[in-house]
């Protein structure tokens, strides 16, 4: 049974409003089904949509980035238009370091990653320098920064940092 054009209109402008949730488990489950629907069907606002929730407030980019852990596994071919846009918002999260918790600059981290394994497959080599500058020497400085903290309590954040340089040395 396949839902009317009108009915996944109405869905897709009700489910967004669930990554503003205070509950991150709705938040969580919101992101899976944004990221599924996305995923099978075209939904051509949704980058304005994860953008709106990246400049709102902790909930709304928990929302959002969760939705971008699940999306960015699937961008293939729209990583050269919507990768930059991405890589700007979660370098912007990551260097927040007074405004987004740990949680949240861990999440940025990892959707660096999928972003840096995603370009490799789908951006060729020659034109990747132009696809990560000026922001990915800029967000490499700020991790190199991050992994000499003393701080303990930055372990995932750390640990995930270490996946990012390990991919990119060994790819």
């Amino acid at each position: 049974l396949l839902a009317s054009d009108r009915v996944k209109q109405a869905v897709k402008h009700m489910l967004p409003k669930g990554l503003y949730s205070t509950n991150s488990k709705i938040r969580n489950t919101v992101a899976y089904t944004i990221s599924a629907i996305a995923s099978l069907d075209d939904w051509i606002e949704l980058f304005d949509i994860i953008v709106a929730c990246l400049a709102g407030n902790e909930d709304s980019v928990h929302g959002a980035m969760q939705v971008l852990v699940e999306f960015t596994f699937e961008l293939e071919e729209k990583v050269k238009t919507v990768g930059p846009i991405i890589l700007s918002e979660i370098y912007r999260i990551y260097d927040s370091e007074a405004v987004f918790t740990i949680k949240t600059r861990t999440i940025a981290v990892s959707i660096l990653n999928s972003i840096l394994k995603c370009a490799n497959m789908h951006i060729e080599p020659k034109d990747q320098l132009v696809f990560f500058n000026p922001l990915l020497p800029a967000f490499m400085e700020k991790m190199v920064t991050g992994l000499s903290s003393p701080n303990a309590s930055n372990f995932h954040l750390k640990t995930e940092i270490l996946k990012v340089f390990t991919y990119m040395i060994c790819e």
